[in-house]
């Protein structure tokens, strides 16, 4: 589904690929905001792939950003 393709291409992850992924995760919030038009079931799939897709993103963030000494 949706959250297996992003975690495979998150883990070959560069910089087009961490802007595809913002744009998901905007794509996802914009679909969130507007549950009204969701069945419940829906909803909360968009929103544990979300979480998902936000995690993914901060766990790649912190390897890729350790700073200055690392």
């Amino acid at each position: 589904m949706l959250v297996h393709t992003i975690e495979t291409k998150m883990m070959t992850m560069d910089m087009r690929t961490n802007t595809r992924t913002k744009k998901l995760v905007k794509l996802l919030e914009r679909l969130i905001a507007q549950e009204y038009l969701y069945t419940e079931e829906q909803v909360i799939e968009m929103k544990k792939q979300l979480r998902v897709v936000k995690e993914e993103m901060n766990n790649l963030n912190t390897k890729l950003k350790r700073g200055f000494g690392s």
